[in-house]
């Protein structure tokens, strides 16, 4: 049609259907538990494997020694709540690209196994126990995509800087402070930053440094004596979309032309 901006898009069923056809021994869906998925999990080896037991039956408890033989995953999707014992882990895992955990309730035995996925380019974690998760994260030094959802995680550690491959770093709902420290500056290939659901104490002067970012939200406006983290903004020249906020802790309006956002050509979204 005339006059219309079309923003999304479908699948044709022809194509979904062949898609589905190529990907049929590759990818397993499991939303419940019954002979065939179990017969599945133990019999065939799959590439991709999506787990979701929020729709299970309260005596239906999915035991995460069923997808221990899954050696060859490169995705695995985990949405609810699994039986998770002492002694499970991710080392059988080693080959993991994709890991999305979301509401499962990690032991500390699969916590502490997480560095041992040295392939791992994408991470989602939203349980309880991430500060453990977390603790030895910077030994996946392929990792780009890092997404954490806790509201007990109050720090982020510091080996997340040693992180040289990430590119998008987000924290949805957390509360999360102590991103002050100055070796963020370190992540020079990161592109996605989202900083709404932190409780920022600081922004590091230093922050200038990433000039590869490209989306950059919930930046905190602060002002200490002469500095302002608006002028940390001056550099980033590839900024696409940007939203900022607490823009009344700039004590002068004429501290705002330090962010030069009409030197900013590729910028789509201000908020």
């Amino acid at each position: 049609m005339k006059n219309m901006l079309i923003s999304v898009s479908s699948m044709h069923d022809v194509v979904r259907s062949f898609s589905q056809h190529l990907s049929r021994d590759e990818a397993f869906v499991v939303s419940t538990l019954d002979e065939r998925s179990k017969g599945a999990l133990q019999t065939q080896k799959f590439l991709r494997l999506s787990i979701e037991t929020n729709d299970l039956q309260p005596n239906d408890e999915f035991d995460w020694r069923l997808i221990q033989g899954q050696g060859s995953l490169r995705t695995l999707i985990v949405i609810g709540e699994l039986k998770i014992n002492h002694g499970d882990s991710l080392i059988n895992f080693s080959s993991l690209r994709i890991m999305h955990i979301e509401n499962a309730n990690c032991t500390a035995s699969l916590a502490e196994s997480l560095h041992h996925l040295k392939h791992l380019r994408y991470i989602f974690l939203k349980c309880s126990d991430l500060a453990r998760l977390l603790r030895n994260i910077s030994k996946l030094k392929l990792l780009q995509y890092l997404e954490i959802e806790s509201e007990n995680l109050v720090r982020l550690p510091n080996s997340l800087i040693k992180l040289g491959r990430l590119r998008h770093l987000r924290f949805p709902i957390s509360k999360i402070g102590g991103l002050q420290h100055p070796s963020l500056v370190k992540l020079g290939r990161l592109r996605h930053l989202d900083l709404l659901g932190v409780s920022i104490n600081g922004i590091p002067r230093q922050f200038c440094g990433l000039t590869n970012l490209r989306y950059l939200c919930g930046f905190p406006a602060q002002a200490d004596g002469e500095w302002c983290s608006l002028q940390e903004l001056g550099p980033l020249a590839q900024l696409r979309r940007l939203s900022l906020r607490k823009l009344d802790n700039v004590p002068a309006p004429s501290l705002g032309t330090e962010a030069r956002l009409g030197e900013k050509s590729h910028l789509m979204y201000l908020a």
